[in-house]
């Protein structure tokens, strides 16, 4: 497992995620170099207020009414994508998936494949 920054690698190491979401990432890293030898990159974890108000500085519904992310409070991480294997990402995505995020809010998932403007990647996220 590689990481973005050391800042990441720390914060990953500091035992503040959730041990179901840590276990979503060990399942996704042994998958990854089971299958197609791929090292996954963790991109982001923990962010400030600043940090997310940088992200979504040009969403008109964010400006408009900003949220809090799973990232500010320990429960998100991102996963690099620009060079893991496409059909690597669709079956996480669906393993992933599998995970329920919240049993009292049955349509969020746990895995989400987007960009939010800094670029798309996999964006794991839990209770």
């Amino acid at each position: 497992m590689k990481f973005k920054t050391d800042r990441i690698q720390k914060e990953f190491e500091s035992n503040q995620l959730p041990w179901k979401l840590v276990r979503i990432i060990q399942m996704i890293e042994n998958f990854c170099l089971a299958k197609y030898n791929y090292e996954i990159t963790i991109t982001d974890i923990l962010r400030t207020q600043e940090e997310q108000d940088a992200i979504y500085e040009y969403s008109d519904k964010y400006r408009e009414k900003p949220w809090k992310s799973v990232h500010q409070v320990w429960r998100g991480v991102d996963l690099r994508t620009r060079d893991m294997p496409s059909e690597a990402i669709n079956e996480i995505s669906d393993m992933v998936n599998k995970i329920q995020y919240d049993p009292n809010r049955p349509e969020k998932k746990s895995c989400i494949y987007h960009n939010v403007g800094a670029g798309i990647h996999l964006h794991l996220q839990c209770m």
